[in-house]
């Protein structure tokens, strides 16, 4: 939901976009994990975990291939 509100998502195609949040999650949880396990024990975003996120956002996409 982050990445829709904020914008991250604008630029996916809307057929991908299910692709993209599935990718996304695995990512989450194999590259950023603690990250991740943070957000769902506090169940808040900090500003460490907030810009921790961002930035995993922003490594993600530069991968992420539309189709």
């Amino acid at each position: 939901m982050y990445t829709a509100v904020k914008g991250y998502l604008d630029d996916i195609p809307v057929k991908d976009v299910k692709r993209f949040e599935k990718e996304f999650l695995a990512y989450m949880d194999s590259s950023a994990a603690e990250v991740a396990q943070s957000i769902r024990d506090t169940k808040d975003l900090t500003a460490d975990n907030e810009a921790a996120l961002k930035a995993a956002i922003d490594k993600f996409k530069r991968g992420f291939a539309t189709s």
